[in-house]
């Protein structure tokens, strides 16, 4: 479902946890605002979510990327607090990039081997990538010990 670019305003609706079925899921460009609904967690079958360039704040739930994930795309929000941990085997593209992430990157990310687009730039974030995911293209700004 692509509703990107359409002036839509205000929260991510929790009742979209009931879309059980959706696959696509791509709201970029909007003046969307408020958290990642926790309920979300239920849209097992999602593979490509894309909510860029939106005013999105808050942290990303534990649970709310889909195992089947294989596009993740949040940049230029105001999302903070630490990188999730990503229990996503099958994630390609993970752009988490200009928002307000600190800390480290999760030892964790190390398996995730079919990762081939990291993008984590202009984020508050620290120390050095896994060595798993050394070859990847990673905008370095905020990074230290990198």
């Amino acid at each position: 479902m692509d509703l990107s670019r359409n002036k839509l305003t205000g929260e991510l609706p929790p009742q979209w946890s009931e879309l059980t079925a959706l696959a696509d899921l791509i709201i970029s460009d909007n003046d969307l605002t408020g958290e990642l609904p926790q309920g979300w967690s239920k849209l097992s079958s999602m593979t490509f979510f894309e909510a860029r360039d939106n005013r999105l704040s808050g942290i990303i739930p534990d649970g709310f990327v889909s195992k089947r994930i294989e596009v993740l795309d949040l940049c230029n929000n105001r999302l903070e607090g630490f990188l999730p941990e990503l229990n996503t085997p099958l994630i390609k593209t993970l752009q988490l990039c200009n928002n307000s992430f600190q800390g480290a990157f999760p030892e964790h990310w190390s398996s995730l081997v079919l990762l081939q687009i990291l993008q984590v730039d202009n984020n508050n974030l620290l120390g050095t990538l896994p060595d798993a995911l050394s070859n990847l293209m990673v905008g370095q700004d905020g990074l230290q010990g990198v």
